[in-house]
């Protein structure tokens, strides 16, 4: 199984900062764990760790040239599946849900969607907005839209709610999510025909 999953975000843009660190560098933490998770279980993994700098040029990238070239680069290896790690934050600090955002009309990703919200409301402390589509955030996005496999982009927790940022930082935190995100493959991968046979399209 080839499983592709980068950290959302870049260098030059490296979304909200909570607390001196970055949604980036979170998210690459928690990606580089669920890496090491994902080749124990003898996946192969398909992580492009340039965050934002070119392999060809060496200079930083900005938006969407970065998530371009992560799209370019699944497509290249032909991954089975793609995750892209995001962490969210509202102007209201009471706001905490965990989210994972599919395409529309694209079943197999509707599925993995399914399969990791259901990790996040069985392992998180806080509410689940379950599996939604990018259209009903009012959004086309890329990630979603463009890659041929299964593709979803997960958003856990809030940096902006205290909790959540004292849970995150806490000694298992990122570890946490790292496992929760490869359970979720775990299982998507062994009930697809199950999942499937729940939505309106069938896989394949």
């Amino acid at each position: 199984m080839r499983l592709g999953i980068c950290a959302g975000h870049s260098i030059v843009s490296p979304g909200v900062v909570a607390e001196g660190e970055t949604e980036q560098a979170w998210c690459r933490k928690i990606v580089d764990l669920a890496g090491e998770r994902a080749r124990s279980r003898g996946w192969e993994v398909v992580d492009p760790r340039s965050d934002g700098i070119s392999p060809r040029s060496g200079q930083a990238m900005g938006y969407p040239a970065y998530l371009l070239d992560r799209i370019r680069a699944y497509e290249k290896a032909g991954v089975d599946l793609a995750i892209d790690v995001h962490l969210n934050a509202s102007r209201d600090a009471a706001i905490n849900h965990s989210l994972v955002i599919h395409g529309p009309d694209r079943a197999e990703s509707h599925a993995l969607a399914q399969a990791l919200a259901e990790e996040f409301a069985r392992g998180l402390p806080w509410p689940s907005r379950g599996a939604v589509p990018d259209a009903d955030l009012g959004r086309r996005l890329a990630f979603v839209r463009r890659l041929a496999c299964p593709s979803v982009i997960v958003e856990p927790l809030f940096l902006s709610n205290p909790a959540a940022m004292r849970w995150l930082k806490g000694p298992r935190g990122a570890a946490s999510l790292a496992e929760m995100i490869i359970r979720g493959v775990q299982e998507w991968r062994t009930r697809p025909s199950e999942l499937c046979m729940s939505s309106q399209e069938g896989c394949g």
